[in-house]
């Protein structure tokens, strides 16, 4: 005689019980929600109607009396000789769950499909030692990034490494015209600032920028930048001089776009700080303070086109947003901005800080009046103080 108990999880949960003997079966169901038994009959004897009744009294008690139902749903399965020992029970699962990101399908962009990426680590690769700067060296460095070599600048501090390797900040620049853009002179007052502070300092030119292959995208409706970030990421993570676990990311303009996506992709990222970032929602960029962003009044009219506005596509636009995902941050925000940018609303700043605070993620946030989207003068000299002593508390 075999018994086969199901227990369901769900808004009818329930056993069924079937006996057979001599070609006569009962099949029982109790509904543990509306107390109803319905019987096939076929009487299968005195034996099998005691063992029936009295599973059915088990099984009909409320879940208050018999305990919680099993999580997740689990079939057993139990062998019922006519006659012997306490038939023994066997336990097996029926059900698996996956936590593994699964990337949205013509969607490349959506965080979802950026969480879902592997970013292999490779080599950073000293390619040419340049002259030193005031207390560290200076080398064009190189790694690879979906089939693209990436260089960079990278520094290295004069000083011992501290034990377990020195505490590092990846550099994200903002947009500059690739034919403009020198590796060696952009953003050398800023990179100065962190390297002579003690971080090894790793700015890579972004595809197209420089001598790195690929093509000039942007950020703004690109993955190809947040994936050759997090790949250069991947890269410092595996050098021997760097401390894996006290890596930061600066960004500036476009670079705090993708630094704010790192930082919702990637648990890893243990600090993060931007200047002038492009770091609003896309309603905020798009439509609230769309006339006052030149560059994006360039970029994104075929964009719009093809995808609507966010206010009037929230289904798409809330996919590739950081902004519904910024619970997932791990480490605090530093923000930086001026009250005169003029390519940048500084609102992007504020609304950023005031949504970190919202989803609870540690943000300090910082305006300088009159400043606008490069710093200089004592506004710069404020704002880098503050990014070292954030980044040495933090990293």
């Amino acid at each position: 005689m075999h018994s086969t108990f199901l227990y369901r999880m769900g808004s009818v949960p329930g056993i069924y019980v079937s006996f057979t003997k001599n070609r006569a079966a009962w099949a029982y169901k109790c509904d543990m929600n509306k107390r109803r038994k319905t019987a096939i009959p076929n009487s299968p004897g005195r034996l099998g109607a005691l063992i029936l009744s009295t599973l059915l009294i088990a099984a009909c008690q409320p879940v208050s009396e018999i305990g919680a139902l099993p999580q997740p749903s689990i079939a057993v399965t139990a062998e019922v000789p006519q006659s012997g020992p306490t038939p023994e029970m066997r336990i097996e699962p029926t059900q698996t769950v996956s936590l593994t990101p699964q990337p949205i399908p013509g969607n490349p962009l959506a965080i979802q499909s950026l969480r879902a990426r592997e970013y292999p680590a490779s080599d950073l690769t000293i390619e040419q030692t340049l002259d030193p700067g005031a207390n560290y060296q200076r080398y064009i460095a190189s790694y690879t990034s979906d089939g693209f070599t990436i260089y960079g600048l990278l520094t290295v501090p004069d000083a011992a490494s501290p034990e377990g390797g020195y505490p590092s900040i990846l550099f994200l620049h903002g947009y500059i015209p690739p034919d403009s853009y020198i590796t060696t002179r952009d953003y050398v007052a800023s990179q100065d600032g962190l390297a002579r502070s003690g971080f090894v300092t790793f700015k890579p030119d972004m595809r197209g920028h420089g001598r790195s292959e690929g093509e000039a995208t942007g950020a703004h409706f690109s993955e190809a930048y947040i994936i050759d970030s997090l790949n250069a990421y991947a890269a410092m993570e595996t050098d021997p001089l760097i401390n894996p676990g006290r890596i930061g990311v600066w960004g500036h303009s476009n670079g705090g776009l993708i630094g704010l996506r790192m930082a919702v992709v990637s648990e890893k990222v243990k600090a993060s700080v931007f200047w002038g970032g492009v770091v609003g929602s896309y309603e905020d960029m798009l439509e609230t303070y769309f006339d006052r962003i030149d560059f994006l009044q360039r970029l994104a009219p075929p964009v719009i086109a093809q995808y609507d506005l966010p206010s009037e596509n929230p289904d798409y636009w809330n996919l590739v947003d950081p902004f519904p995902y910024l619970d997932a941050i791990t480490g605090p925000v530093q923000l930086h901005h001026g009250t005169s940018d003029d390519s940048v609303p500084v609102e992007l700043s504020a609304s950023l800080s005031d949504a970190l605070l919202d989803a609870g993620i540690p943000v300090d946030y910082f305006e300088y009046p009159g400043a606008g989207h490069n710093f200089f003068g004592d506004a710069f000299s404020q704002a880098m103080a503050r990014t070292v002593a954030f980044f040495k508390e933090n990293l």
